[in-house]
């Protein structure tokens, strides 16, 4: 993904993200942005969205968690927004279907 990433000259801390988000420590500098993909990673794969290949459950890197500066019981409120955030992107896509034009 990285190096696609840099062949379509995305910017350098994005390519990082992409990079290192299985391997947060290897990060450098980069490590928040790192961070944020490897968390959202593995909530994403908690929560069955969508499909990555494999069905291996990473770790949660405590590094990762600690360069965000997260508590144990952030997890389960930003579990439940982007729950509330699905549901309203579902709602919003099923209303668009239903107004055709005249």
């Amino acid at each position: 993904g990285a190096a696609l990433a840099e062949e379509w000259r995305f910017p350098k801390k994005l390519i990082a993200a992409i990079r290192f988000h299985h391997n947060v420590e290897a990060a450098g500098a980069d490590v928040a942005e790192a961070s944020i993909a490897h968390v959202s990673d593995c909530i994403v794969r908690a929560l069955e969205l969508g499909w990555w290949g494999d069905n291996v459950m990473p770790p949660l890197s405590d590094e990762a968690w600690r360069a965000l500066e997260l508590a144990d019981d952030d997890l389960d409120p930003i579990m439940d927004e982007l729950r509330d955030g699905l549901v309203s992107a579902r709602d919003f896509i099923d209303l668009s279907h239903e107004v055709q034009p005249s």
